[in-house]
């Protein structure tokens, strides 16, 4: 088995969201503007992390915003990522490696999956770093993540990986998108240090989720809840479910993967 934290979350958050996307493929037509915001900015960065090449830089994020991008998200994609260069300019982490998937083992049965938008280093010592684009003021957000098990699962998974390396825990780099309250790009950046408990906690708690989702597969009964809609508003299956399940209806909304 081989589970990520994507995958993990669309478990708890409800069985059928995750029988749905991580094991049918079922992939929703109409893709929300933030997400592709998310991608592209995420593309760009990873890019630039390599390369000072701009003609790269700029070829990755539209190989995330498609063959005729909405301007007005082109250009808050460029706005962000310029405002990240500026912003780090003076601080730019000495990259280690770019992004890249990473597969550790928990059990000879079950592979971690972990995608990282790479390793730096600073005087401190080696981090992983990830890069998160958020449409909420910057409040409490990195609170989110001392305990978070995506944070924790990547750095495991980059021990295991690199276990030449000391690496201490996790940089969160926010970039907090423009709003009525606040028109202007807002960066901060977090450092979360990751000790030997959190790590021992995660495990157990995964090695349970891995145990629950086999449960499911046995007994093939997937159960719905409304946790996806109070946590995301209004769940991409909303309409298949509160009709009965009816693939006609989620053929008029989603694709099959390939």
């Amino acid at each position: 088995m081989r589970l990520s934290n994507h995958q993990i979350s669309l478990f708890l958050t409800c069985h059928r969201k995750y029988k749905l996307k991580s094991i049918l493929k079922w992939e929703a037509l109409d893709i929300k503007p933030a997400l592709i915001i998310g991608k592209a900015v995420h593309a760009a960065l990873a890019m630039l992390a390599s390369t000072n090449d701009e003609v790269k830089v700029m070829q990755a994020a539209f190989n995330e915003l498609g063959v005729e991008p909405d301007p007005r998200i082109t250009e808050q994609v460029f706005l962000l990522v310029d405002g990240y260069k500026e912003k780090y300019k003076k601080d730019w982490l000495s990259p280690i490696t770019s992004e890249t998937t990473i597969l550790a083992n928990l059990t000879r049965q079950i592979t971690y999956e972990a995608r990282i938008d790479g390793l730096v280093e600073n005087s401190e010592g080696v981090w992983v770093k990830e890069i998160k684009t958020s449409g909420t003021a910057p409040g409490s957000f990195f609170k989110q993540f001392e305990y978070n098990r995506q944070t924790t699962g990547y750095v495991w998974a980059c021990r295991e990986k690199y276990s030449e390396m000391e690496i201490k825990g996790i940089i969160i780099d926010a970039i907090f998108k423009p709003s009525q309250k606040s028109p202007e790009p807002k960066y901060e950046r977090e450092y979360i240090e990751v000790s030997p408990e959190k790590v021992k906690e995660w495990k157990q708690n995964t090695l349970w989720i891995a145990r629950e989702i086999k449960k499911c597969l046995k007994s093939k009964t997937w159960y719905g809840t409304d946790l996806c809609l109070l946590h995301y508003g209004q769940c991409e299956f909303w309409e298949y479910c509160s009709g009965g399940q009816n693939k006609r209806v989620l053929l008029t909304t989603h694709v099959k993967a390939r």
